[in-house]
């Protein structure tokens, strides 16, 4: 894979991580808007008091990682030095959400005993881009030297 087409994929990905947030962060304020095909689980779940950090959605807290590692990967983009950096900043945010993501649904499945299928997206959308930025890490595609192939 060129380093031009993992930036792109990335950013896409990231780009569907911001959506899913961003729909949550709408339904937690609106719940009208919502629209799940598991009955009452998505509702359930957002109605829980775990859908909260303090009087912090938790959704919005996903939106802000989301466009804060979309905002990273886009001036990976456009740097040619500093390749490494961003990608394991963005590695590092990802594999801390995904610990939290994992908490979040160990409690929808053994606490609130509902699934909201907006979460499970995100949290798939995440697994996938961490998994993505993982590999070039490993496979060194987000070395500096690579920034100027293509």
């Amino acid at each position: 894979m060129s380093t031009r087409t993992f930036d792109r994929v990335a950013i896409v990905l990231g780009l569907v991580a911001v959506v899913i947030a961003a729909y949550l962060t709408v339904i937690h304020y609106e719940e009208d808007l919502l629209v799940c095909s598991v009955v009452h689980g998505c509702a359930t779940v957002q109605a829980s008091s775990y859908a909260t950090v303090g009087p912090v959605p938790v959704a919005l807290l996903g939106l802000a990682a989301s466009v804060t590692m979309v905002g990273i990967a886009v001036w990976r983009t456009t740097s040619t030095t500093n390749r490494f950096m961003a990608s394991a900043m963005i590695t590092g945010m990802l594999f801390t959400a995904l610990l939290y993501l994992g908490y979040l649904t160990y409690l929808e499945i053994f606490v609130i005993e509902a699934i909201c299928q907006w979460c499970v997206a995100y949290l798939i959308v995440s697994a996938i881009w961490f998994a993505l930025e993982a590999w070039a890490l490993w496979n060194g595609m987000s070395t500096d030297d690579l920034a100027l192939e293509d």
